[in-house]
């Protein structure tokens, strides 16, 4: 499965996890919940964290990153179903995007982290030969 898709599908599972937060406490923005500093916003940083893993395990090019703003980001659209349009949407587009620096940055991270086993794993099978002697020479 390519980066895109991926990342497709995250969008649609955090727009999902936003929503079931929202709904579940009866708000219309997922940062009015009462728990949301210390449940929700952390449960999206591991999400953040998961998605950038599994997007940084299957590419060359590190666009893991994009899975903490992904996540983050997928407030918006629940932001519009739930309180609608209002004057204060690019007051809380410019807060999500000060909430998606730490998301990115552990998505980043777990990217580099799957990326780097990926690599280790590789050399690894390529290198089982090198440095041993051949039994069979005289």
């Amino acid at each position: 499965m390519n980066a895109r898709l991926k990342l497709l599908l995250l969008f649609v599972l955090a727009t999902l996890f936003w929503l079931a937060v929202a709904a579940g406490a009866g708000v219309g923005e997922p940062w009015d919940t009462a728990g949301y500093w210390t449940i929700w916003y952390p449960v999206s940083l591991l999400l953040a964290a998961c998605g950038g893993y599994i997007v940084g395990r299957g590419t060359r090019k590190n666009t893991s990153w994009a899975a903490g703003a992904i996540v983050t980001l997928a407030q918006l659209p629940v932001m519009g179903f739930g309180a609608g349009t209002s004057g204060l949407w690019p007051a809380g587009l410019l807060v999500l995007l000060v909430l998606a620096i730490p998301a990115m940055a552990l998505a980043t991270l777990a990217g580099w982290v799957a990326h780097r086993k990926k690599a280790a794993r590789g050399a690894g099978r390529l290198s089982s030969g090198i440095g041993e002697r051949d039994q069979s020479a005289p």
